[in-house]
C-alpha cells in the first residue's frame, strides 16, 4: 500500500536566521530627530502667542494664558491693513502663478519647436542672475510698477523654478494618453482640461503651496519694490519693521503706528499732584555754577578717552568730519583739547567737511570758519558727484528722496573718512551723541560707525551746553562768534536739497520729535528704570505749558519703538561709558609731558 500524504515523512522545513538590520532604526531615529526640529519651534511659536508673560525659555504651557495678541492684529488698524494686504496678495499671487506655470509648461510640453529642451534649460539657467535683482527693478520702475501691489504680485509669479519644475510633472504622464485623445478628435484645450489637470492634481496642490507660503513670508520685494507708500506693506514686512526697526531716516513719522505700549496712566495717579518740580532737563544741572562744573567734568572725560585711544594706538592724528553741526563742532574741540594735553600739533586733526545735496551755506560757511579759527587742517571732499554716479550705478532716480537716497550720501561721507584716516595713518573720531544712539537716529555702516565716539555718552540736550561752555571759556573772539551761530542753527543730517530760500529743509526734530523730550524720556528710563505709563506721567508734569498730552504721549511711543527697534546699530558699536549720569568722577589719566616724535604713526592700526 502507498503511504497516503499524510503519512508522509516530509522534511523538516529549516527556517532561515533573520538578520538584524541596523537601518530601520537609525531610520526611525533620523525621522523622530527631523520632527523634533520642526516641531518645538513651531510649538513655542504657539505657546509664545498664547502668553501673555514675555520670555526667553521654553515652556511647555502658557503661565499666563491669553489671546491679546491676536486680539491687537485685528482691533489694530496699522496692523489689520497689512494683515488684508497679505491675504489679497497670496490669493492673487497664487492662482497668477500657478496659471502662468501651468499654461507655460503645457505650452513648453505641447508645442513641437526645435531646440525647447534647451530653451528650458535657458529659462532655468536665467534664475543665477536674479540674485541681484538689478536688471528686475530697473524693468519694473521703466513699467510704473514699483510702489504698487501689481509688482508685489507679478515678481513671485514670474519665477522660472516653478515653470520648469510643472513642465517636469507634465512629461511624466504618458504620451500615449496625449496621442490617444488626439485621435480621438480633442483640442490642445480639451487635452489639458481632462488629462492633464486630473492627472497633476498632486503638482498643482504642492507647486500651489509653494506660492501661497512664498508669498505669506515674503518681505523682500516690498523692500525693493515698496520704498514710499508704506501702506502698502504686507503683515510680515510690519512685523519685521516692528521688531528689527528700519534705517530710512523718512520713516519715523509713522513711528507711533507701529508699535503697541501699554502707557495708560492710572485714573488715580493722573489726579495727584507732586509736592516736588520735575526737571524737565536732567542732564542739564539748573545751577549754572554747577553746570559750568558738570561740562568741565564732562569735557576732560571725553578729551582724556580720546588721548588714551590715540596713546595705545599710537597714532599722532586724527580725522573727523565737519558738518557745521552741533555734534560734529563738540567732536573737533574735544580732539583740539586732546591734542593740546598730548602736545601734538593740531594740524595732525583732519577736518573734512563733505558739502552734499543738502549742505546749506550757513553750515558750509561755519565749519570752514570753524576749522580756520582752531588752526586744524582743512580739507574740503564735495560728495555730489560721487553720490550722482553711484545712483546711476544702482539705477537710482535722483528725484526719488527715499531712504537709498539720503543713506548714499551718510555712507559716502563715512567712506571718505575712513580712507583718509587710512592714508593718513590716523583715526576716524566718530560724531553721534547718546541721544542718537538711543533713537537709532544714524545710517547703519555710515555715521553709526568711527574708530572711536567722542559723543556716545553726551545727550543732545547737554551737547548744545558743552558747545556754549567752550565758546565762553576758552576760545577766542573769531571762534566764539562762529560756535554761537552753530549753537543757533537747526539739528538736522542735511541729506535732503535746501528750500528755495536757502534753508534747511529737513529738521531733526520735526522728523523724531524734540530732543527735551526724548532725553528726559531715556534719562527716566535708563537711570530709573521707570515703566512708560510712569514716564508719560512725569513728562506731564515736567512739561506743562509747553507739550500736551497727545504730544508727550505720540513722541514717547515713537521712542520706546525706535529704542528697542534700533538695537541692532548699537550693538555693533563697541560699549561706552554713560558719561553724563549723575556722580560722575571722570577718567584719571597720566598724559606723557613729551610729544610723540619718536612714533611712528603709519603702523597705527585702530
Amino acid at each position: 500500500m502507498q503511504a497516503t500524504a499524510k503519512e508522509a515523512k516530509l522534511p523538516p522545513v529549516r527556517k532561515g536566521k533573520k538578520n538584524f538590520s541596523v537601518f530601520p532604526f537609525v531610520n526611525g531615529l533620523f525621522f523622530l530627530l527631523f520632527c523634533l526640529f520642526i516641531l518645538v519651534p513651531l510649538w513655542k511659536v504657539l505657546v509664545d502667542s498664547l502668553d501673555l508673560t514675555t520670555g526667553y525659555g521654553m515652556k511647555l504651557w502658557p503661565e499666563n494664558f491669553g489671546l491679546a495678541g491676536y486680539q491687537s492684529v485685528f482691533s489694530n488698524p496699522t496692523l489689520l491693513r497689512p494683515l488684508m494686504i497679505s491675504v489679497v496678495t497670496t490669493v492673487a499671487g497664487t492662482f497668477l502663478g500657478l496659471f502662468l506655470s501651468t499654461v507655460g509648461a503645457y505650452v513648453l510640453i505641447q508645442w513641437d519647436m526645435p531646440g525647447r529642451n534647451f530653451f528650458a534649460g535657458i529659462m532655468l539657467f536665467t534664475m543665477i542672475f536674479q540674485g541681484g535683482m538689478i536688471p528686475t527693478y530697473l524693468v519694473m520702475k521703466n513699467l510704473h510698477l514699483t510702489n504698487t501691489l501689481w509688482v508685489v504680485i507679478l515678481m513671485p509669479a514670474i519665477n522660472v523654478y516653478n515653470l520648469v519644475l510643472m513642465r517636469n510633472f507634465f512629461e511624466g504622464i504618458p504620451t500615449s494618453l496625449f496621442e490617444s485623445a488626439t485621435l480621438d478628435g480633442c483640442s490642445p484645450i480639451q487635452i489639458f482640461y481632462k488629462i492633464v489637470l486630473p492627472l497633476s492634481k498632486a503638482a498643482l496642490a504642492s507647486i500651489g503651496l509653494m506660492f501661497a507660503v512664498s508669498y505669506w513670508n515674503d518681505y523682500t520685494n516690498y523692500k525693493l519694490y515698496i520704498t514710499t507708500d508704506q501702506s502698502l506693506y504686507n503683515f510680515q514686512m510690519k512685523l519685521r519693521s516692528i521688531i528689527m526697526g528700519s534705517d530710512l531716516p523718512a520713516a519715523n513719522g509713522g513711528a507711533a503706528e507701529n508699535t503697541v505700549i501699554e502707557m495708560e496712566i492710572p485714573e488715580g495717579l493722573r489726579a495727584a499732584a507732586l509736592d516736588r518740580d520735575i526737571d524737565p532737563m536732567p542732564f542739564v544741572p539748573q545751577d549754572e555754577a554747577h553746570r559750568s562744573q558738570r561740562c568741565e567734568e564732562i569735557f576732560q572725560i571725553q578729551s582724556h578717552g580720546l588721548a588714551k585711544r590715540l596713546v595705545h594706538t599710537r597714532c599722532e592724528k586724527a580725522v573727523v568730519g565737519i558738518s557745521g553741526g552741533l555734534d560734529s563742532t563738540l567732536a573737533l574741540l574735544v580732539a583740539v583739547r586732546t591734542f593740546d594735553k598730548l602736545q601734538l600739533d593740531r594740524t595732525g586733526i583732519i577736518g573734512i567737511t563733505m558739502p552734499g545735496f543738502g549742505t546749506t551755506d550757513r553750515t558750509y560757511n561755519n565749519a570752514l570758519e570753524l576749522m580756520r579759527s582752531l588752526g586744524v587742517t582743512v580739507r574740503e571732499i564735495p560728495i555730489r558727484d560721487a553720490c550722482l554716479q553711484h545712483f546711476r550705478d544702482i539705477g537710482l532716480d535722483p528725484e526719488d528722496r527715499s531712504a537709498a537716497y539720503e543713506n548714499s550720501q551718510a555712507r559716502e561721507r563715512t567712506q571718505i573718512l575712513m580712507d583718509v584716516a587710512n592714508m593718513e595713518g590716523g583715526l576716524v573720531v566718530g560724531t553721534g551723541d547718546l541721544s542718537e544712539l538711543a533713537l537709532g537716529w544714524a545710517t547703519y555702516n555710515g555715521d553709526q560707525m568711527s574708530m572711536y565716539g567722542v559723543n556716545a555718552s553726551v545727550p543732545k540736550t547737554l551737547v548744545r551746553h558743552l558747545v556754549k561752555w567752550v565758546a565762553d571759556t576758552e576760545s577766542d573772539a573769531g571762534a566764539r562768534a562762529t560756535l554761537l551761530d552753530i549753537i543757533d542753527t537747526p539739528v538736522s543730517p542735511e541729506l535732503l536739497p535746501a528750500d528755495k530760500d536757502g534753508r534747511i529743509s529737513q529738521k531733526t526734530e520735526d522728523l523724531v520729535g524734540p530732543y527735551e523730550l526724548h532725553d528726559f524720556f531715556l534719562y527716566n528710563f535708563i537711570r530709573g528704570g521707570y515703566r512708560p505709563a510712569k514716564i508719560l506721567f512725569l513728562a506731564e508734569q515736567a512739561f506743562r505749558g509747553s507739550y500736551d498730552h497727545a504730544t508727550i504721549r505720540k513722541w514717547l511711543e515713537v521712542f520706546f519703538r525706535r529704542f528697542f527697534s534700533q538695537q541692532f546699530k548699537r550693538s555693533a558699536r563697541r560699549s561706552v561709558r554713560w558719561l553724563c549720569r549723575p556722580g560722575a568722577t571722570g577718567v584719571c589719566l597720566r598724559t606723557p609731558r613729551q610729544p610723540y616724535g619718536s612714533r611712528n604713526s603709519k603702523h597705527c592700526k585702530p
